[in-house]
């Protein structure tokens, strides 16, 4: 072999090295963003779900006949406050629509981890760049059209989705955002702002 066609075979070599690295680096940012979308979608599934199953188990236990029978003997007090309690939970349920939005969130779970299987099949350095490319693309598209559908995003939320996600990935605690723990708590009620949020100090 020519020291021309060697050349040649180091320079083609090197070239498809640094587009599979190139290829490589895109997946991973894509799979990312998708990746913290479920984490995302997982969470306010889990709220809404929990929050459904509490009212109907306070108005399984309310309405029960042994719990109806030390209600009805104690004072008229108790008797008004444990019937406005729960008909305060069920109205805020219902304005919730709790069961609805578990099922939404649900559906959007897993039509992101529909598109990190696609994913998946494209971390292949057999595909040409071609398909690669137009793949990568419908994915986009893909992904934007399950961003048009979701409900408004609580940011906080998001932000500890990413760092469920970071800390998954095995990154550093001072990688992650700090979220103040009644912005944790409220999370799913409020949509707070997270532009002032900072990173985690060693």
């Amino acid at each position: 072999m020519s020291e021309d066609q060697d050349e040649q075979l180091k320079e083609s070599s090197l070239g498809a090295s640094n587009s599979l690295k190139v290829r490589a680096e895109e997946l991973r940012h894509v799979a990312w963003a998708i990746d913290a979308s479920v984490r995302y979608h997982e969470r306010r599934q889990a709220f809404y779900e929990r929050s459904d199953s509490l009212v109907n188990a306070l108005n399984l236990i309310v309405g029960s006949g042994a719990v109806l029978a030390i209600i009805q003997s104690a004072p008229s007090w108790v008797v008004v406050v444990s019937s406005a309690m729960v008909a305060i939970l069920s109205l805020i349920n219902i304005t919730m629509r709790s069961s609805a939005m578990a099922s939404l969130h649900a559906q959007l779970k897993q039509r992101y981890i529909g598109l990190l299987i696609r994913l998946e099949k494209l971390d292949e350095p057999t595909i040409s760049e071609e398909p690669f490319r137009d793949e990568l693309r419908k994915l986009r598209e893909a992904r934007l059209l399950i961003e048009g559908e979701e409900p408004t995003i609580f940011r906080v939320v998001h932000v500890m989705a990413h760092n469920e996600l970071l800390m998954a990935k095995g990154y550093d605690d001072t990688d992650m955002w700090h979220v103040p723990w009644y912005k944790a708590l409220s999370a799913n009620w409020i949509r707070w702002d997270t532009s002032k949020l900072s990173k985690r100090s060693k």
